[in-house]
């Protein structure tokens, strides 16, 4: 072979190498995009959790500890805060479900189980501007829910990293 074609067959060879390599890049770079978008869908769904969590947590603790600030006012804000919230975590949730069916099952547990709560302490803010009977009843059962909203509390954060972590890798499952 004569010097011109072995310079010839080099180049080809490095050239298929270049673009092979840039291939790769190209692919592991929209992997670590799709990975960060995912990763921040689910946190912005996390980050209203969270809210929720505390706006609940807060009417408990006052239940507790603090009955006569439970008032309609205080009632209007968790309202406020929690329908804030919801419509936000909502959006990323569908967010995060339009990128990953297995990140959103890893969401659902805990999902249900604020969804749950949340109902429960709106039930019982019904009643806590009333007089008699009702508002008793009404903080007896905020009360009464003030375990359940501070466990969630815990169990957020340990949710929140089993899911972020399938999010850096769906392969892993939750």
């Amino acid at each position: 072979m004569s010097a011109p074609d072995a310079a010839l067959v080099v180049a080809v060879i490095a050239l298929s190498g270049t673009l092979a390599a840039s291939q790769l890049t190209a692919k592991a770079s929209r992997r670590a995009a799709f990975v960060q978008e995912l990763r921040v869908r689910t946190a912005d769904a996390f980050r209203e959790a969270f809210a929720v969590q505390h706006a609940m947590e807060w009417v408990t603790w006052h239940a507790l500890h603090d009955p006569d600030a439970l008032d309609e006012a205080m009632k209007r804000e968790y309202a406020a805060e929690v329908h804030r919230a919801l419509p936000a975590l909502l959006g990323a949730i569908a967010a995060t479900a339009a990128l990953s069916l297995d990140v959103y099952d890893g969401m659902q547990p805990i999902l249900e189980a604020l969804y749950k709560l949340e109902e429960e302490v709106a039930r019982e803010m019904r009643f806590v501007g009333s007089h008699g009977p009702p508002r008793e009843e009404a903080i007896d059962g905020l009360s009464a829910l003030a375990d359940r909203a501070q466990q969630l509390y815990k169990d957020l954060p340990i949710r929140l990293a089993a899911v972020m972590a399938l999010a850096a890798d769906p392969s892993k499952g939750v």
